[in-house]
């Protein structure tokens, strides 16, 4: 028999979605969790593909999944076939493509507390055939071993993954800030040299700060005892008479109205960040991602991350 001719024959749909999979997450384990199935499946499942192909498609190594040179091709050819064969296969006329399936998203826990916890909430009532499985943390993260479909991040994002795309999605403005009992005991700052002589709480990976205003700009390094890399502690600390710092104004309403905070140097406002929404940009998205981000969109718009102060 020549085994060339019989190469290929065999394969389906189950195996060829799986090795997309396990090639789009570099990773067994994060495809068999994406695709709540056995470890042990997949991995059998994709070897059957292989022998039926003739080739290798996946180098293996112990911390990650690499593409051969003919799992490449493959993968080119058959991703954006299989995501929407997977798509139309969870949809039905009478849903009219209503999007449906698990939607694992990543942001800052700050972004929860702000307005996450309300969006999703309002997305899940339009969509409620999507399922949101959301991890709040700021930590680094791999879109591909993580399994995630969105995430959220403040900005300029800086990201290695060229197949990312980060879209800004709505401004987030910062002042400095500092507690009534802080200023009356340490004196209020007139003017940006002012700020030299004051204790700091500072936000760790924010190792100098720039003021803008319609006389120029500054720049200056905050010096103090205390450092964190959680907004929320710093913004704690500081209403507890720690110190100046650099907060997001969406962060501190109630406490600007209620007095517990003060503007300090009210004439500069430091550069703005944008909220960006980060999604794969290398493939056909599924429904329900573009829906979020849709969705998202049109609820920063309406829900600026903004104040009258600003």
């Amino acid at each position: 028999m020549d085994t060339k001719k019989t190469q290929g024959a065999g394969i389906d749909f189950n195996a060829l979605r799986m090795f997309v999979a396990v090639a789009d997450a570099a990773s067994f384990s994060a495809a068999a969790r994406k695709l709540n199935l056995p470890k042990w499946s997949v991995s059998r499942r994709v070897s059957e593909l292989e022998a039926a192909m003739g080739v290798p498609l996946l180098h293996r190594t112990t911390r990650r999944v690499v593409l051969s040179p003919a799992g490449a091709a493959l993968h080119k050819r058959v991703a954006t076939l299989i995501a929407s064969l997977e798509e139309a296969a969870v949809e039905s006329p009478d849903q009219f493509g209503e999007p449906t399936g698990e939607l694992r998203i990543s942001a800052p826990n700050y972004f929860g507390t702000a307005f996450l916890a309300d969006a999703v909430t309002q997305f899940t009532q339009r969509y409620p055939r999507v399922h949101c499985d959301l991890y709040l943390n700021s930590q680094p993260m791999d879109f591909a071993i993580e399994g995630f479909d969105v995430a959220l991040r403040a900005g300029p994002e800086r990201m290695k993954d060229s197949s990312l795309i980060a879209r800004p999605a709505c401004p987030i403005h910062a002042r400095l800030m500092a507690s009534p009992e802080y200023l009356q005991a340490s004196g209020v700052p007139r003017q940006a040299a002012d700020l030299a002589g004051h204790k700091w709480v500072m936000q760790r990976g924010l190792p100098s700060i720039r003021l803008e205003s319609k006389r120029g700009s500054a720049t200056f390094r905050p010096q103090g005892p205390i450092c964190c890399d959680d907004i929320f502690f710093v913004r704690e600390a500081v209403r507890a008479g720690a110190g100046i710092g650099v907060i997001p104004t969406f962060l501190v309403d109630k406490d600007l109205a209620r007095g517990r905070l003060v503007i300090v140097l009210p004439q500069y406002h430091t550069l703005a960040s944008y909220v960006y929404i980060i999604r794969p940009g290398t493939r056909e998205l599924p429904r329900r991602v573009r829906a979020f981000n849709d969705f998202l969109l049109e609820y920063l718009e309406t829900h600026p991350l903004s104040t009258s102060v600003v």
